[in-house]
């Protein structure tokens, strides 16, 4: 086992299925992008409402978020100017500081729905508990794909593919913050062209859905979503929940 995947004691707080991480690393996964893409579809057909209806969730808190301080930037405005200039750039550091952790736990109700359980075994605030370690994981991830941009593009591009997922990681494996990271871009690298394929293959989709007023995007969210849930699941086994 290297140093990289090695996580100290202290950080673990569950156990990690040690042996499906290791043959991940190793590239011992069934993957195709074609059967992923049909799986996808399939589980979709159950899990249309309940993936909507956890978006829209989301979206609400996000915007109370930005509601609460929007109203206190304008009471603080016009006692201290200074301060009010702030708050601004606060609101979005809270509105991601808070939505990191539901974006990980919207990913894994799909990863509990295509493994077989339901949907609501995972809670939307499941992870708040985690919430710094995710979002350092996040910046810290956000900041490696764009050095890897500024240093002649090609490694920013395989960094944002390798980093897929890394955020699930940390929450799901309780992984360290480097470690989720190194886990997933060795897991990720094995299949990489595929991964890309997969993505374009997506990315299109939901093009496609955008079209007629977003309509489509009814189906083709749940279709993407499920989708790299079953491929998540394939690759580093079900939700530890």
């Amino acid at each position: 086992m290297s140093d990289v995947y090695q996580a100290p004691a202290a950080d673990m707080q569950t156990p990690v299925d040690g042996d499906r991480i290791e043959r991940a690393i190793a590239g011992d996964y069934e993957f195709s992008v074609m059967d992923a893409f049909a799986e996808g579809r399939k589980l979709s057909d159950g899990s249309k409402w309940k993936i909507h209806k956890t978006a829209l969730l989301m979206f609400v808190v996000m915007i109370a978020i930005g509601l609460g301080f929007g109203l206190v930037t304008g009471v603080v405005g016009s006692i201290i100017p200074v301060v009010a200039a702030i708050l601004p750039v606060l609101a979005q550091l809270a509105i991601y500081l808070v939505m990191t952790p539901m974006m990980v736990a919207f990913f894994m109700m799909a990863v509990t729905h295509v493994s077989g359980g339901e949907w609501e075994k995972v809670g939307l605030f499941d992870y708040m508990g985690a919430m710094g370690k995710l979002f350092v994981t996040y910046l810290l991830m956000v900041l490696m794909v764009t050095v890897g941009f500024i240093l002649l593009v090609i490694p920013g591009i395989y960094l944002s593919i390798a980093y897929g997922f890394a955020l699930i990681l940390a929450g799901d494996k309780n992984m360290g913050i480097w470690e989720s990271l190194e886990v997933s871009r060795k897991a990720m690298s094995n299949r990489w062209f595929s991964f890309l394929g997969l993505y374009m293959l997506l990315g299109v989709v939901n093009l496609i859905g955008m079209i007629p007023l977003g309509i489509g995007l009814i189906w083709t969210i749940p279709w993407s979503v499920n989708t790299m849930a079953a491929v998540y699941r394939d690759m580093f086994g079900p939700a530890e929940v």
